[in-house]
């Protein structure tokens, strides 16, 4: 109660000092508008109820609010409630005299090119339709460790690993099918992993052709923006949208129906007409406003964007606005002119050709002194093949040091360093005068192994006598952790190699979902063997789930 009190204290001290008066062009007060305590007993209230909102995350502040999914579902109804923002398709307030309603919501960083978190505060009569629908996606398991990459190519830069079991989502695919756009784990980042070390659960055709560098839209990256005529605060409070990046060293780039906008710091927004854009008001840093032809109009703090250009607004003018609802404090802008306006335009522009023209310095290299580097960053292996286990990788420009070469099946050249690992040499630039690799065609085979029922290929090589290997399956996803957790109790499993048979162990439950209200678990059943030459027919069993394999281990 005491904190409350405060919030209103607070609010009410903000209101004497800043002094209020109506927003230009939005309405024109006969005198000072001033917030009943209601008003201020709702932001405080709104400022309480969303305290620490979480990414990808909107939540219910105060007020009249709805907000429904893609299916029609309301997702929430009343001042309190919160949901995914990914799951939210249309979100509505409403204003009366004596009560704002006010939703908060959180993005995640986009990617390029729309990219860069924000947090948005809808204020008053708003709606606001999220033109981002959820991407189709399934679930996956890695049987082996995998590079998760920015393209679907195996040159292209390691931006995150999967070790074995890890569970994936996976919500795109390459042209050839031969790659699967991945979630990398614990992160809302996306890369490209090879389908030959995922055991995909479903048809991957039935995933979205995707292409490298396209972007995964984050939830309300593009929307639609209605604002009504109705105010508060005696008319000096609009509907409309507060909006802020993460801080004022990021950008955040996002679709306001047809205006492609970039804010570096902090603005308020109305919604566009038949007639114009939006108006944008920048309360700190600067705005930009892209069209279609390449342009663009910049919008320092103290500006708005008005008739396709920006023009000055009196900083009296938004003191209303509940900026203390936004996470990065701000400081009113000062007034400025028509005139700064230009200059602080022309030194962007001056800035912006300055840094294009900058050249990339190229290295120099001595003709005479043998060097090897990576391309680019390259992975290394267990083997000499790709069907062998990725231990670890090289950025680009890394000095390799081979000691041996061998060829693969396919007649691929791979060179072994002094750390043992092995790399294509194709993916090697060699300068100067350099030796001959010696070529051996001995091998000494990896001591371990593991093989997926599910696809009946190894992680680490083929099968060869003596290794140790790991046998393992993988059921469909549990729907929750009782489900996984009693797994073992219900059917342990059972592994069979020829006429024996073995009873399988689990690994822990592993989450596959990435958001609170995704509870499914994989368990993976597996049995460590011992290879014996010979033809094996290797059978996975629990309950009606049945994963079969013939392999053949050679002799020595």
């Amino acid at each position: 109660m005491k904190r409350h009190q405060f919030a209103v204290f607070f609010l009410l001290l903000c209101a004497c000092t800043f002094g209020w008066a109506p927003l230009p062009r939005m309405l024109r007060a006969q005198s000072t508008p001033v917030c009943p305590t209601s008003i201020l007993l709702d932001v405080s209230r709104a400022a309480s109820t969303c305290f620490r909102l979480e990414p990808g995350e909107i939540c219910a502040g105060n007020g009249a609010i709805s907000a429904s999914g893609f299916a029609g579902e309301v997702l929430m109804a009343q001042a309190g409630d919160r949901a995914a923002l990914s799951a939210v398709n249309t979100l509505s307030a409403a204003v009366t005299d004596d009560d704002l309603g006010i939703v908060t919501l959180s993005s995640y960083d986009g990617g390029e090119p729309l990219a860069g978190a924000f947090t948005l505060v809808a204020l008053g009569d708003v709606t606001l339709t999220n033109q981002v629908t959820p991407l189709p996606t399934l679930d996956a398991i890695a049987i082996g460790s995998v590079n998760i990459r920015s393209a679907p190519g195996q040159d292209a830069e390691i931006i995150a690993h999967a070790g074995v079991n890890d569970g994936l989502i996976v919500n795109g695919r390459s042209s050839d099918n031969r790659w699967a756009r991945v979630a990398v784990p614990g992160e809302h980042v996306f890369g490209w992993a090879s389908v030959d070390v995922l055991n995909i659960r479903g048809n991957l055709l039935t995933l979205a052709l995707a292409s490298p560098g396209q972007p995964v839209l984050d939830a309300f990256r593009v929307f639609d923006l209605a604002t009504g005529a109705n105010t508060a605060c005696e008319g000096g409070l609009p509907s409309g949208i507060l909006l802020q990046s993460a801080n004022n060293e990021q950008s955040a780039f996002m679709q306001i129906g047809s205006t492609r906008l970039q804010v570096h710091g902090t603005a308020f927004i109305t919604a566009p007409t038949a007639d114009s854009d939006p108006s944008v008001y920048v309360l700190a840093g600067y705005a930009i406003i892209h069209s279609d032809a390449g342009d663009l109009i910049f919008i320092p703090a103290g500006g708005v964007h008005s008739a396709a250009s920006a023009v000055p607004f009196e900083p009296a003018s938004v003191a209303l606005l509940p900026v203390q609802l936004l996470p990065v404090s701000i400081r009113l802008p000062a007034a400025i002119t028509e005139t700064d306006i230009a200059r602080l335009t022309e030194a962007y522009l001056n800035t912006l050709a300055a840094a294009q023209a900058t050249p990339t310095p190229q290295p120099t290299a001595d003709p005479t002194i043998c060097r090897r580097v990576t391309r680019g960053t390259t992975t290394l292996y267990a083997g000499p093949g790709e069907f062998y286990e990725a231990i670890n990788s090289l950025p680009a420009g890394a000095s390799v040091r081979p000691v041996i070469a061998a060829s693969d099946p396919d007649g691929r050249i791979w060179w072994q360093l002094t750390t043992s690992n092995w790399l294509l040499t194709s993916q090697v630039r060699e300068t100067g005068l350099c030796p001959d690799v010696p070529r051996t065609q001995n091998i000494t085979p990896p001591r371990n192994n593991t093989l997926s029922l599910e696809t009946c290929e190894t992680t680490n090589g083929p099968l060869r006598a003596g290794q140790q290997v790991t046998i393992q399956f993988t059921p469909p996803a549990f729907d929750n952790w009782g489900e996984a957790r009693d797994a073992v109790r219900i059917d342990p499993g059972r592994i069979s190699v020829g006429a024996r048979t073995y009873r399988a162990q689990a690994t822990s439950p592993i989450r596959l979902g990435t958001t609170d209200d995704d509870e499914r678990y994989l368990r993976t059943f597996y049995i460590v063997w011992n290879a014996v030459p010979g033809t094996h027919r290797i059978v996975g069993d629990r309950l009606s789930y049945e994963p079969i394999c013939t392999l053949v281990v050679p002799v020595g």
